[in-house]
């Protein structure tokens, strides 16, 4: 097994993220050395030292505003410049179980060929609006311009930076990040090339109704763990998808709660693949209007010139009686 998906199954499987309507996280433990000293004889507490708050982006990716964390990524083969915008899963306030979410597909970008931004959700709208869970507003929309603006103003800022734009963006959500970028693929909120959800996504009652008249169908990878409780809903989802003809794949494996490796690298190939044909087909010549108002205009005046020849036709045996 290779090392981004080593790092990534251990951490996943130690953390058990669950789906949004299931939030199971065991209380962080006090780092060693902190907490409060004991009281003086008086009844007065003579000291309390404070734990620095953890980092939101470990320490090998560079952490832009807003808690969005960057690693830059090789160009394909093809030269083309890859965007993973990964959404993490529930993360208890005080640990750091995105670290190693972020040291994976940072991994898995270096093997890949992508370069990942990695922001950070909120809390209070999590399962149950915790105060302590970091989520994504799946339900509460209320903060999505303002989260979604972060994302956006860290790439515009890398692209600023790096003197060129990429040429091809991705959204990838894990658990209660898939369930989010599921949302936001089916109601056609964000101008990007696809998205990859893994161990999460759902299609709520109704979503095949709202999602009928969803102009903007950009491809969408489901990635589905077959042995993870959020494989039912994951069922669901490809169902559908199939119902609305909308631009999908989906691959089973049989593991946990985790981002596999090779369901990753078929997520990227299949996205890929969708985004290199819509670029070839808006590279294609189209009509111009001129040409078609001259096609028009033949057709139209076609049946009339049929027509005064036949009368010329009837004329002439008249003439020679």
């Amino acid at each position: 097994m290779r090392f981004g998906s080593r790092v990534i199954q251990v951490a996943l499987l130690a953390v058990a993220l669950l789906a949004p309507s299931v939030a199971r996280a065991e209380p962080p433990l006090a780092p060693e050395g902190h907490g409060v000293l004991p009281a003086s004889t008086s009844g007065e507490v003579l000291d309390r030292e404070v734990a620095p708050p953890t980092p939101w982006c470990h320490a090998e990716l560079e952490a832009l505003p807003n808690d969005v964390c960057y690693a830059k990524g090789p160009t394909s083969k093809s030269g083309k410049r890859t965007l993973v915008i990964f959404l993490h899963g529930l993360v208890e306030q005080g640990t750091d179980w995105q670290h190693s979410l972020q040291r994976g597909m940072k991994a898995a970008g270096k093997r890949l060929d992508f370069s990942l931004l990695a922001p950070r959700g909120r809390t209070k709208v999590g399962p149950g609006k915790s105060e302590s869970t970091v989520a994504w507003p799946s339900r509460d929309r209320t903060l999505e311009d303002e989260v979604i603006g972060e994302w956006l103003a860290a790439q515009k800022l890398i692209e600023k930076r790096e003197g060129a734009p990429f040429d091809e963006v991705f959204v990838m959500g894990f658990s209660n990040g898939a369930y989010y970028a599921s949302s936001l693929a089916l109601r056609g909120r964000l101008e990007v090339d696809g998205y990859g959800v893994f161990a999460g996504g759902s299609a709520p009652k109704g979503t095949v109704s709202a999602s009928k008249g969803t102009k903007t169908r950009k491809p969408l990878f489901l990635a589905i763990a077959s042995k993870d409780e959020t494989a039912k809903k994951g069922k669901e989802l490809a169902k559908a998808l199939k119902e609305l003809k909308w631009p999908h794949r989906v691959a089973s494996a049989p593991v946990g709660h985790v981002v596999a490796d090779s369901q990753l690298e078929q997520g990227l190939a299949y996205l890929r693949g969708r985004a290199e044909k819509a670029a070839q087909e808006s590279d294609e010549p189209k009509p111009t209007a001129a040409k078609s108002k001259s096609k028009s205009k033949k057709t139209a005046t076609a049946p009339k010139d049929k027509k005064k020849s036949s009368k010329d036709k009837t004329k002439k045996p008249k003439k020679k009686a």
